[in-house]
């Protein structure tokens, strides 16, 4: 709210941070690094205006990746801010946030041409632990430039979020104290299905030559997300306030620390609430809250004066005649 963020990507080409040595396959925070080995390959810098200075932002974790897709809080543009929200942030300044707000908003936007990026297994053998993707040699841009107007034409191709732990209580190391292996963090190209159709929506940049104009793909969850594609070239880009949009309004969840004053309101609508009770030398309170009129005349000729619920008026009614009926059999 006090500056904006210019945010510049790079990639790395070896791991920029190590885990302390002796941690087991299964400790908290050994596996809460570990799953976020493909969002730590690209490595982000912020500046608050173009030609300023340029701030590397830290490492993410799986669980601030977790989190931060369901925080909606405004950005204040100081990294060093304490940040705190709900629900609780896993991070303590500002700049761990927005770390993780990128890697959610980018797993989800950053799209190019489907067929562009091929899936790398795994081989340690050669030095490579972890499944990546490459630009694919037999890929070409499509004949017809209008077929990248279909969603289905676009793919994901940034690290996915990824899914929690299953191990169980079975993973434990056998008789030898060898643990059992854990598979590597997938990393998939996601190819746009029919479903996320109502996600997007694309266009031709041009209103002549249509042929040659540049196809826009724009996100309706992530307002500001756009990818363009025209021939071999694609960019995607993201200008917004790290807001998603749902379409629901959003209702800051309820805790207990939220104290909300008894009130009640009488039949013109007026609200009273009632002042901290004083008490005389009896022991009485002092100022009693005011009474509502009990006949005051509605607002309008045709409004109901009681508005309580016909059912409740019914159910209210049948027990005054069976309190009369009881009394007057007593009587007898």
């Amino acid at each position: 709210r006090a500056a904006d963020y210019f945010v510049c990507e790079g990639e790395v080409t070896a791991a920029d941070e190590r885990l302390p040595a002796g941690l087991k396959p299964n400790n908290y925070h050994r596996r809460n690094f570990e799953k976020a080995v493909h969002h730590n390959r690209f490595k982000y810098f912020v500046c608050h205006t173009l030609g300023g200075e340029w701030k590397a932002l830290p490492n993410v974790r799986f669980d601030q990746l977790i989190v931060a897709g369901r925080i909606n809080k405004l950005l204040t543009g100081d990294l060093t801010a304490p940040f705190s929200s709900y629900p609780p942030f896993p991070g303590a300044t500002e700049a761990e946030y927005l770390r993780a707000k990128i890697g959610v908003i980018a797993a989800h936007t950053a799209l190019c041409p489907t067929g562009y990026f091929a899936e790398v297994p795994p081989s340690p053998e050669q030095g490579r632990p972890e499944p990546s993707i490459k630009f694919a040699p037999e890929w070409a841009p499509p004949e017809d430039p209008a077929a990248l107007l279909a969603p289905p034409a676009w793919a994901r191709h940034y690290p996915p979020i990824p899914d929690p732990d299953f191990l169980g209580e079975d993973f434990k190391p056998d008789e030898a104290g060898v643990w059992p292996p854990i598979d590597p963090e997938p990393y998939p190209v996601r190819p746009l299905e029919e479903a996320d159709a109502p996600a997007w929506r694309t266009r031709a940049c041009a209103v002549r030559s249509k042929s040659l104009a540049p196809i826009a793909i724009l996100s309706n969850t992530w307002p500001g997300a756009v990818a363009v594609a025209r021939g071999f070239r694609f960019c995607s880009i993201y200008i917004g306030d790290g807001q998603s949009a749902t379409g629901l309004c959003h209702t800051p969840v309820l805790n207990r620390l939220v104290v909300a004053p008894k009130v009640w309101s009488d039949v013109r609508y007026r609200v009273h609430a009632p002042p901290h009770p004083e008490k005389d030398a009896d022991g009485n309170d002092a100022h009693p809250p005011p009474t509502p009129p009990a006949d005051a005349p509605a607002p309008y000729p045709d409004e109901q004066k009681d508005l309580r619920d016909k059912m409740v008026l019914d159910w209210a009614a049948m027990r005054k005649k069976e309190e009369e009926e009881a009394a007057a059999a007593a009587a007898a």
